[in-house]
């Protein structure tokens, strides 16, 4: 048996692009899709799909309605609460730093460059007073801008739709001259006519959410991990959530450069034609498999969005699904137990060519035509042994229960990753049918389409009487 655990944020998504959650901002529809796709594939390639019942309590039972067909597991009933509280303390290590106007600590800077948001803050003018401004560095109308709006809109709206209890907005400010910037700061060389004075706020209130957003999202991804280490399930995290998830398991596992070199390389590859292995002794162990957008036929099939997870569950029953779960749970177990490359290769060998049959008829009877020729998707998994190694006593199963249908023998954790940069270009070369999946999306009339502020970078250094660099 296959388990996967799927956060909240992900169904979040699904209950926006079927219309059971208002939209207050239309560019998240995109990631939207994307998390619809995570959820679809969890369908199609695992047994079992977990999930966390901790979700906003007054749409809770909704949600379980909803989603009838995971297994939603209670915190309490199963002791999990001190995971929750380990991670709340870890996440406190991870701290913003603006320094000079750009993301400069080395956590939210790295995270930063894996989604390509080249960000930079400055000192704009509002009511007379100087506040410190999140903006895109480039230029409006480039060609790139759509696309990174909407991964600044998912990191925005997981925030806003699914956070709980006292929001942190924790972060150092420090201008380009080593200054602290706090309460009373004064800018610089302003040229506006009030001498530099800021705000008492400092901050307009979009850079404040964005830092209370990463906050938010480095905690939620830590204590999915933690939740999945303890499962012993394998993690598909939101899509705005796995860059977070990368860096985080870069440091605690210690995953060296070429590793992150390897899994960055096969999330950006456009041509993969079978599963790759590459087995590095203990080393962490990438999977790589290419897909087809499974929402944009479903669509197609149903003509409904909200038809889609049920003819998925149809599907997932044909014999070339069955078949891929079965050999996937397989050479997934003989990475655990197997810890040398020439047994692992040998006993894999004949199982990976039955994968790769599979995966072809996959590909072949499910790929959808877009205007640029089928499309199709890098599903990364990383799978390590070693992972549950050294985890703290919490996760001791005298202390926290597992439940009886996850009970077996112990493995590592498994986390699935896709780089939402580039599945945001493939999705919108699918015209109509990326319109009939959001066909049933309910937009709030009133609404705010996040739209951020450029700085061309010719500029970003320059005074103005409206601007001033940090």
């Amino acid at each position: 048996m296959s388990y996967i655990l799927i956060d909240n944020s992900t169904l979040t998504s699904v209950q926006r692009l079927t219309g059971d959650i208002e939209v207050s901002n239309k560019n998240v529809i995109e990631s939207d899709i994307l998390a619809t796709e995570n959820l679809i594939q969890a369908i199609l390639f695992h047994d079992e799909i977990i999930s966390i019942d901790d979700y906003k309590e007054e749409y809770r039972e909704t949600r379980k309605v909803k989603f009838d067909f995971i297994r939603f597991l209670n915190p309490k009933e199963f002791n999990l609460e001190q995971i929750y509280i380990d991670s709340e303390k870890e996440a406190k290590l991870y701290k913003p730093e603006i320094r000079g106007g750009q993301f400069t600590d080395e956590n939210f800077k790295e995270i930063l460059e894996l989604l390509k948001l080249n960000m930079i803050t400055t000192w704009d003018i509002s009511s007379s007073e100087y506040y410190l401004n999140l903006k895109l560095l480039g230029h409006k109308y480039d060609e790139q801008y759509d696309k990174y709006n909407q991964v600044s809109s998912a990191i925005f709206d997981d925030f806003f739709y699914n956070q709980t209890g006292k929001k942190d907005y924790g972060c150092r400010l420090i201008d380009s001259t080593g200054k602290i910037v706090e309460k009373g700061y004064k800018v610089p060389n302003a040229k506006w006519r009030n001498g530099g004075s800021t705000g008492d706020k400092l901050l307009t209130g979009q850079l404040w959410s964005f830092i209370a957003s990463l906050n938010w999202i480095s905690y939620k991804s830590i204590l999915y991990t933690n939740m999945a280490r303890h499962l012993k399930a394998d993690l598909f995290l939101h899509p705005v959530r796995q860059s977070f998830n990368i860096h985080h398991m870069k440091k605690t596992q210690n995953f060296d450069l070429n590793f992150v070199s390897d899994l960055l390389n096969q999330m950006k590859r456009k041509s993969l034609d079978d599963i790759e292995l590459i087995q590095k002794s203990m080393h962490p162990t990438i999977e790589s498999i290419q897909l087809p957008y499974f929402s944009f036929w479903l669509v197609k099939e149903t003509n409904n969005p909200k038809h889609i997870i049920e003819k998925a569950y149809d599907i997932r029953n044909r014999q070339v699904f069955i078949d891929s779960r079965e050999q996937l749970a397989e050479l997934n177990n003989l990475i655990y137990d197997e810890n040398t490359i020439e047994k692992f290769s040998k006993k894999s060998k004949k199982l990976k060519e039955h994968i790769e049959r599979n995966i072809h008829s996959i590909k072949a009877n499910y790929g959808l035509d877009s205007n640029q020729g089928i499309q199709f998707n890098s599903l990364v998994k990383v799978t390590n042994s070693l992972f549950n190694i050294s985890l703290p006593d919490i996760f001791d199963d005298r202390k926290i229960k597992l439940p009886k249908f996850m009970q077996q023998k112990p493995k590592g954790l498994s986390l699935i990753y896709r780089d939402i940069t580039e599945d945001l270009s493939k999705i919108s070369r699918y015209g109509k049918y990326r319109d009939l999946l959001s066909s049933e999306v309910n937009l709030k009339e009133e609404r705010f389409d996040l739209s951020l502020n450029c700085e061309a970078p010719e500029y970003m250094r320059a005074h103005s009487e409206y601007k001033s660099p940090m």
